[in-house]
C-alpha cells in the first residue's frame, strides 16, 4: 500500500468514526431522552492525556 493510499484510508477510517460517534451520541433523542450532560465533575487529566496521546500516535504510526 503506497503512502497515499495509506493516508486517504485513513482519512475514510477518521470520517466514519466521527459519523458512527455521532449517530451513536445521537440515538437517545429517538426514545425522547435528554441527550444534554450535566456538569457534574471534572474529566481526569490522566484519561484526557491518554486519549490525546493515542489520538495523535494511531494516525502517525499508520502513515508511517
Amino acid at each position: 500500500m503506497t503512502r497515499i493510499q495509506k493516508i486517504i484510508t485513513l482519512w475514510g477510517l477518521v470520517l466514519a468514526g466521527f459519523l458512527a460517534h455521532n449517530i451513536a451520541d445521537l440515538l437517545p433523542i429517538f426514545w425522547a431522552v435528554d441527550v444534554a450532560v450535566e456538569h457534574a465533575e471534572e474529566a481526569p487529566v490522566g484519561m484526557m492525556a491518554f486519549m490525546a496521546i493515542i489520538t495523535y500516535t494511531l494516525p502517525a504510526v499508520g502513515i508511517a
